[in-house]
Parts: structure tokens; C-alpha cells; sequence
């Protein structure tokens, strides 16, 4: 009895293996999809993105502007599609997130979720080179309200400059 206990309970285990590595490519491939938006022209020419500045006109960052930030705008910068144009993505991504925005407390939510998205994309090995630099570069070029440079910035910078463990390249992108 005890020996069929043990077959099942392994059987258990690498179905729950193979289940938590299926959850994550699912997530992997959702990100580096963008949403359906292939490339960033298409999120520039989306009524999703012209909602999402009225949004930050009025002053509103909530929930849904999170996600479509999260889920459609962010994931741009890593798109085989535009690693071609990619400073130039990078730079309409930092104008895109915040534009038309004036309050300070939506600067900072704003600013804190792509700081938070671009480490995760700096330190991870998987990502291309010129991807993790770029995000390193974009989270230096965040800026807040008064369009002086943002200082929730310093601390992922100076934290992934120390890391030895990083690509020179990205350390010396976060210096």
C-alpha cells in the first residue's frame, strides 16, 4: 500500500510542476505579446491609448490604467518587432505614460509601476542585452511632475549598479 502512496503522491507533484511551468509561459508569452499590439505604432494609433491620456488629463489612475500601462504600453520595449526603433520606443513611452498628466500623486503611481516593470526586464537574464540597458535608461529618464528628474528612480539604480551579478552593460546603463 505504501508504495502505490508514494507513486501517486509523485505523480501529483510533477503534475503540479508541469502545471506552475505551463502558468508561466502563459504569463512570459502574454507580456512579450503586448496585447495584441505587435508593434508600437499600433499602440500609439490605439483608441485604448487616446482613453488611457484622457484618463491621465483628468487626473485618474486606477486599476484599468495600470493594466493597459502593465499589460500593453510597458511590454513594447522588449517586442522582437522593436528592437529596430527601440530608443526611439523607449523615449515615446516615457512621453506616452505620463502625458497630459499634471497631479504629483499620479506622477509617482505612474512612475512607480514602470520603475517596478523595467528592473523586473533590467535583471532578467533572459531578456535581450539592448532590452535590459533600455530599461535601465528609461527608468533613469523618469521624470516627476515639475519635469525635474524622478527621485524614486535612485534607489532601483543605485541598487542594480551594485549588483555584481548583472551584465556590465546594464550596471553601467543604471549609472
Amino acid at each position: 500500500m505504501r508504495p502505490a502512496f508514494l507513486f501517486e503522491l509523485r505523480h501529483v507533484r510533477q503534475l503540479g510542476l508541469a502545471l506552475l511551468v505551463c502558468l508561466a509561459a502563459a504569463g512570459q508569452a502574454s507580456r512579450a505579446s503586448a496585447q495584441g499590439y505587435e508593434t508600437w505604432s499600433k499602440v500609439e494609433a490605439a483608441e485604448e491609448t487616446r482613453e488611457y491620456d484622457r484618463q491621465m488629463r483628468e487626473g485618474t489612475f486606477e486599476a484599468v490604467q495600470k493594466a493597459f500601462l502593465e499589460r500593453v504600453i510597458l511590454p513594447q520595449l522588449a517586442l522582437p518587432a522593436n528592437r529596430p526603433n527601440i530608443v526611439q520606443v523607449r523615449q515615446r513611452i516615457r512621453v506616452i505614460i505620463t502625458r497630459g498628466a499634471t497631479a504629483p500623486r499620479v506622477f509617482d503611481a505612474v512612475n512607480t509601476v514602470t520603475r517596478d516593470f523595467m528592473v523586473q526586464l533590467a535583471t532578467d537574464a533572459a531578456e535581450d542585452l539592448t532590452v535590459r540597458v533600455n530599461a535601465m535608461i528609461l527608468i533613469g529618464e523618469l521624470s516627476a511632475a515639475d519635469s525635474k528628474p524622478w527621485n524614486g528612480s535612485v534607489e532601483a539604480l543605485a541598487k542594480t549598479a551594485s549588483d555584481a551579478n548583472l551584465p556590465l552593460a546594464v550596471r553601467i546603463a543604471a549609472m
